[in-house]
């Protein structure tokens, strides 16, 4: 499709027939990324894609477990391992408490969002709280309190902020960013959260820069 063909597939759960782009995609070999979790997602990910994306709230060693899978099954098949994408939220500021509180209030109703939406899912418990130094039942509990009113701030210790987050002054964000480059992560998606994103973004950059 993405080079201008028709296409036909019948599936025993999807079925499409005659199927075409209504527009011109800007390159014809479009690389394909695909949203793994768990192992055997994260295998055919690397037998089949032309990347991985890892979610926001994956901790960065369950980052570097994933990656580790990526590049052993590609070299298997006689792959080239793909770019790994992660998304992680993003708080700078110029007092490093500051930002860590606004990640706090950020990351509260993520997590019950995403602790809530994966139940039944032990691959993705697995990949929210393997790596995070954070068991869990500890996990659940939190979850429990935020739920049900308390505040982010009297909930979640600097752990968290540390596991699933980037979060502080500007040469805070750019050492930790390091991190993931160490395990293998290609390219960060960071969403700037709490107010005033666009000074949060230009205090990054003037850093990088």
């Amino acid at each position: 499709m993405l080079a201008g063909e028709e296409v036909s597939y019948r599936g025993p759960v999807f079925r499409v027939a005659g199927a075409r782009l209504g527009y011109r995609p800007p390159r014809p070999d479009m690389p394909i990324y695909i949203a793994a979790v768990g192992d055997s997602s994260l295998r055919l990910c690397a037998q089949l894609a032309d990347g991985l994306i890892i979610s926001n709230l994956s901790p960065l060693g369950y980052s570097e477990r994933a990656v580790g899978i990526l590049r052993e099954t590609a070299r298997r098949a006689g792959r080239k391992p793909g770019r790994v994408v992660q998304y992680v939220p993003c708080a700078v500021r110029p007092r490093r408490e500051e930002a860590r509180e606004i990640a706090r209030r950020a990351l509260g109703p993520m997590l019950v969002r995403f602790w809530r939406n994966a139940e039944g899912r032990p691959a993705r418990h697995g990949a929210i709280t393997g790596g995070s130094g954070i068991g869990a039942a500890e996990f659940a509990a939190c979850v429990d309190r935020l739920a049900g009113g308390e505040p982010a701030a009297a909930v979640l210790d600097d752990r968290f902020v540390e596991a699933f987050a980037i979060a502080g002054t500007a040469e805070d964000c750019l050492e930790r960013a390091a991190s993931y480059r160490r395990v293998g992560v290609g390219e960060l998606a960071l969403g700037f959260v709490g107010p005033e994103p666009e000074r949060a973004i230009e205090r990054l950059g003037r850093a990088w820069g």
